[in-house]
């Protein structure tokens, strides 16, 4: 039961690496996902051997909500719980790095980590272990199967990298060719209607550099003036915030044109809108309908409390 409190702790920052994991996956925001590993680890770290100082010690005051009559399986329990509560912070990277793995599509290293982290090397070192220290074996058990696995996960990073390296580059297991190039990115960020205007500006010019012609550069730039400036008019006035941004993501790839916006605004699903509204009168919602129609595809996700709009052009 105590492990389970524990546990909480390790499952959550999993949790947000998942959904993260999973958004800048499918950006192809390479330098994202390094931020992710980066931020998962260093919170998996300090929050979980934070938990891991208190049970420590904690552990007979713990113990004591369970067993109340009998000292001497009390402190037995208490010195386990103090063996079993080493494993939560290596626990707790093995969870963050398995469930980044399968945010970004490497399904089959995630379900071999799981093997190996809840059954396998617990259960292996548990039983060998048992042969010579008895129930303290046993409790180790996850203390070293947990370490194996953390082991495991490094070693298959090395491999893939042909060299022994902790950065989050390594650790992130992306293709070479994986996203676009930082020349091809233009990163924007927006607050009012005169920088949603000089973003399009910004994109328009991006776009002629990158050998577009004008038309369809002008196309690109108002699709994204038109959606930030949407989202200054109607979305910052939806809530008592007055923290919100866009963050606007123009990208060619591979012959492609995509947009990303994200805000941190009420949230607001456009493509539905549309079908929900597309038989209305034709001067009505102008905006959204002048984005839909001027792009062939559009994805919306919410995650975090935040919109995701990817428009491909």
């Amino acid at each position: 039961t105590i492990g389970n409190v524990c546990y909480c702790f390790s499952a959550g920052i999993g949790s947000v690496a998942l959904m993260l994991a999973s958004l800048f996956h499918g950006d192809e925001d390479r330098r994202s996902l390094h931020t992710v590993i980066k931020t998962m680890v260093f919170y998996a770290i300090v929050t979980v051997t934070v938990v891991t100082a208190i049970v420590l010690i904690s552990a007979p005051a713990l113990v004591g909500l369970f067993l109340k009559d009998d000292p001497e399986a009390r402190g037995m329990a208490a010195a386990g719980l103090r063996l079993f509560s080493l494993s939560l912070t290596v626990s707790a990277l093995n969870t963050a790095f398995k469930n980044y793995y399968q945010g970004v599509g490497l399904n089959r290293l995630t379900g071999v980590i799981s093997v190996l982290q809840s059954f396998v090397f617990t259960a292996l070192y548990a039983v060998i272990l048992s042969r010579f220290l008895g129930t303290t074996g046993i409790w180790l058990g996850w203390v070293c199967g947990e370490t194996t696995t953390l082991l495991f996960i490094c070693a298959v990073v090395w491999i893939k990298n042909k060299k022994i390296s902790v950065s989050a580059p390594a650790y992130s297991l992306l293709p070479n060719n994986f996203g676009a190039a930082e020349e091809n990115c233009l990163d924007m960020t927006v607050r009012t209607v005169g920088e949603a205007v000089e973003a399009g500006e910004k994109a328009e010019d991006f776009c002629i550099r990158h050998g577009e012609n004008v038309r369809d550069s002008r196309v690109i730039a108002l699709c994204i003036e038109e959606t930030a400036n949407n989202i200054v008019d109607h979305g910052f006035s939806k809530d008592n915030r007055k923290d919100h941004t866009i963050e606007v993501r123009l990208m060619f790839r591979d012959g492609k044109r995509l947009i990303r916006i994200r805000d941190n605004c009420v949230n607001f699903d456009p493509v539905a809108y549309m079908e929900l509204h597309n038989d209305d009168d034709p001067t009505l919602h102008i905006g959204v309908r002048l984005v839909m129609k001027m792009v062939k595809d559009a994805n919306y996700i919410c995650s975090l409390g935040l919109n995701n709009l990817t428009l491909v052009l």
